[in-house]
């Protein structure tokens, strides 16, 4: 898939809306699999099954997403799996505590996946400027000719960001006047 696709997804899965409709799409399918394979399974094991899916749906979707696939991956798997199966009942104490461990590890792990994909983001980011800092630094040691280093910030600069355009305006003895510009409508 490609990363604006993911992109997509992402911001489609921002508001509790996308979120839920997200992690409802996720659990019913891990629920698809899980009900076909859950025979060969040790008696409540299915239900941990959802844990990888919560990670990947947080991955996804952000940490509503995370939060609420784990809320219902909990709810799916107390009704489908947790015996007395097809029911909203506990038969046992120990299913409670079982219930309990999983919503709580669930939630944290949803949690902890976004925050590491946030800070990798954030390496990304700072990974980015560095670069453009060694060029620049790379440009300014080069270049003796001002116009050539005004042309390289005003390029780079429109670039990597997302605006309509950018202008460079130096100070000159009469006030700033304008250098240099890529896209956007000239100031004046």
């Amino acid at each position: 898939m490609s990363e604006g696709r993911w992109v997509n997804i992402r911001r489609a899965s921002q508001g509790w809306a996308g979120a839920v409709a997200l992690a409802a799409v996720g659990v019913f399918l891990a629920t698809l699999v899980l009900l076909s394979v859950h025979r060969f399974l040790g008696e409540g094991d299915a239900a941990l099954l959802y844990m990888p899916v919560i990670v990947v749906i947080a991955a996804i979707g952000g940490v509503r997403a995370g939060l609420a696939s784990s809320v219902l991956g909990f709810f799916t798997g107390w009704y489908f799996f947790i015996p007395g199966v097809y029911a909203w009942q506990v038969h046992d104490s120990g299913d409670w505590v079982s219930l309990s461990v999983f919503v709580l590890v669930g939630l944290g792990m949803g949690v902890q996946t976004t925050r590491m994909l946030s800070r990798e983001d954030d390496l990304r980011a700072r990974e980015n400027e560095l670069v453009l800092l060694n060029r620049l630094g790379s440009v300014l040691m080069k270049s003796e000719a001002l116009e050539a280093c005004c042309r390289f910030v005003v390029s780079e600069v429109a670039s990597l960001s997302r605006v309509e355009g950018v202008w460079l305006f130096l100070e000159e003895q009469d006030g700033m006047r304008l250098h240099h510009q890529e896209g956007g409508a000239t100031r004046g």
